[in-house]
């Protein structure tokens, strides 16, 4: 990693997945760090459970393989991040963490 300076976007991308998608696939080399206002919440899959015979709802934002994702989701419906970040792969070794 060198020296430069972090390059930081923001966003208010109004919970559409198809601008985030955009976002995220073309500013994977211009970017370090990219903020999402308003990102969408959808459901990825469901976790396995004792309790519901089609499991547990797991909810999350869009992900990418060139970023990594830091956002803060509860399985409750109502509790729904207004900001999420992510931070260009380059930066795995510095091992961020919420």
């Amino acid at each position: 990693m060198n020296s430069r300076k972090l390059k930081i976007f923001s966003q208010n991308v109004r919970k559409n997945k198809i601008l985030t998608n955009i976002i995220l696939e073309t500013n994977k080399i211009s970017f370090d760090i990219i903020f999402f206002q308003k990102p969408l919440r959808y459901l990825h899959c469901y976790k396995p459970s004792y309790s519901y015979l089609e499991g547990n709802p797991i909810y999350g934002a869009s992900l990418h393989p060139k970023w990594t994702l830091f956002a803060h989701y509860n399985n409750n419906p109502q509790d729904i991040p207004r900001v999420v970040t992510y931070i260009n792969n380059r930066y795995k070794k510095l091992r961020f963490s919420l």
